[in-house]
């Protein structure tokens, strides 16, 4: 059987000879080597230190050190009043806010979901606080795929996530 996966680690952050860390945003030299047990190990090297002594590298690419994800944390009571306020809209635009902030909302526990309907060939979830207030009807609005990144867009604007 051939093996069609493996784990070769994490991104590197720091030359597997010198040990110089890369700062954010330089470039560094990724290899893979084989090890004797049919997989793979990765190593990182700076622009000095490649090509290492001894084993050639199964494969190596250039990478670039990029700058660590800094999440923002949302304000949960602006996201509810946001969803509170697109909440039962008939526009087409407010129907897809409304319902990616109940999921959001329901991924995080601020909202549970008392019960899903299917009406007139639309599916409708019913969302209430975990105190009991609502039922809030969320029409599933079903987005077209080519909508989506465009509708990311809006909601990050919205939340405004950076």
């Amino acid at each position: 059987m051939i093996q069609t996966d493996w784990k070769l680690g994490r991104t590197n952050e720091c030359c597997a000879k010198c040990g110089r860390e890369f700062p954010e945003g330089e470039t560094y030299v990724s290899a893979l080597f084989e090890t004797g047990d049919s997989g793979f190990r990765r190593g990182g090297y700076c622009e000095a230190c490649y090509p290492p002594e001894g084993d050639a590298p199964f494969s190596f690419w250039r990478a670039r050190r990029a700058a660590p994800v800094r999440s923002k944390k949302l304000n949960w009571e602006q996201v509810r009043e946001l969803f509170l306020r697109y909440v039962g809209s008939e526009e087409a635009a407010d129907r897809e806010v409304a319902y990616f902030l109940g999921l959001l909302l329901l991924r995080k526990k601020r909202l549970k979901l008392r019960e899903t309907r299917e009406e007139g060939g639309a599916r409708t979830l019913f969302l209430e606080t975990p105190a009991g207030e609502g039922p809030f009807p969320v029409i599933d609005p079903v987005i077209a795929p080519e909508r989506l990144e465009a509708l990311d867009r809006e909601m990050r604007d919205l939340l405004v996530v950076g």
